[in-house]
């Protein structure tokens, strides 16, 4: 368990920093995370916000 709960926050903070810098990709993975409560408190508006970005 402690190692699936390092995985996600490595992948957290890769993530935010290609979304910071426009990724769409890693917008929609942080959407998923947020949405799923992965590493991260639950946050539907943040969920929604990556989901978006993707479709546009």
């Amino acid at each position: 368990m402690h190692f699936q709960n390092f995985q996600l926050k490595f992948s957290m903070y890769w993530y935010k920093k290609s979304a910071k810098q426009g990724d769409s990709n890693a917008q929609y993975k942080l959407g998923c995370f947020y949405e799923d409560g992965l590493g991260v408190n639950k946050d539907l508006v943040l969920a929604i916000h990556g989901n978006l970005r993707k479709k546009t």
